[in-house]
């Protein structure tokens, strides 16, 4: 930005020089800036990256857990067995009962 312009002169000008005349001239405004105060600026990059290095290991994780598919042999088919009283998975006498007297499921496992 120019000193003694007005705002409708700047305007003007940007237009003429388009999107990317306008996005390299807020390159070197930015390079300026960062030269300017090297302290403020090596840590906001730092912040910057911390961030960046954050959510991509959180999504890593949450695309490992939650949309990935499961390690096993035909996934699709694991199903969970829940009591009745809601999400509580059932006891070690209760599940040596399910596998006692299971008909329908291929294999058993308990697992916390």
């Amino acid at each position: 930005m120019r000193t003694n312009e007005s705002p409708v002169k700047q305007g003007k000008r940007e237009t003429r020089q388009g999107w990317l005349g306008a996005s390299l001239q807020d390159i070197r405004h930015g390079a300026i800036l960062l030269r300017r105060e090297p302290g403020a600026s090596s840590l906001i990059v730092m912040v910057l990256a911390l961030g960046i290095g954050g959510n991509v290991a959180i999504f890593t994780l949450l695309k490992a857990a939650f949309l990935d598919p499961l390690p096993y042999r035909d996934a699709g088919r694991l199903v969970t067995i829940i009591e009745n009283t809601g999400w509580v998975m059932p006891s070690v006498i209760r599940y040596q009962e399910i596998r006692d007297r299971n008909r329908t499921l291929e294999r058993v496992a308990f697992g916390e």
